[in-house]
């Protein structure tokens, strides 16, 4: 919390602009329901890097980071770490609109017409005007890309031939 307090109160504008950034996003993680965030202040004054990691090690706690230095440094004395990076990649959608990609479809869709394929990783994909081609290795452009609770969806278009 001194950290964030020390570079929001920061003379240079885009240093106090990414401090108080940081104090925003704290507050909007406290308000999920799901997530505790306990906050423990240290009395110690010096590297926030070192204390990050001691926290983390005594805790027996992950580090989740965007600084690639502070994960080695982590990873060197055996506190595990993830990489914000690494994440919101894997929380990509596999395709974006626009995107074409080849779909074999397995099985009608809930709404007249629509034919179901499946991506390697479990994506359910929705082709619209699809049915008719069921079993069939189709080229597919993506229209949307929706995430439910339950994972991803596509929505697709058979590409014109």
């Amino acid at each position: 919390m001194r950290e964030l307090q020390t570079i929001s109160d920061s003379s240079e504008p885009t240093r106090r602009a990414r401090g108080r950034r940081g104090l925003d996003v704290l507050r909007g993680i406290r308000k999920i329901p799901s997530v505790d965030v306990v906050v423990v202040e240290e009395d110690e004054g010096g590297d926030v890097d070192s204390a990050l990691v001691r926290l983390a090690r005594d805790r027996g706690a992950s580090l989740v980071t965007g600084d690639s230095n502070l994960a080695r440094v982590a990873a060197a004395v055996d506190v595990p770490t993830r990489s914000i990076a690494v994440l919101s990649e894997a929380l990509r959608p596999p395709y974006l609109p626009g995107e074409e990609f080849s779909l074999r479809l397995t099985r009608e869709g809930r709404d007249h017409g629509q034919g179901v394929g499946f991506l390697d990783d479990g994506t359910m994909v929705v082709v619209e005007e699809g049915s008719a081609r069921l079993g069939a290795e189709v080229r597919v452009t993506v229209t949307n890309v929706l995430q439910t609770s339950s994972g991803r969806m596509v929505f697709a278009k058979l590409d014109e031939e």
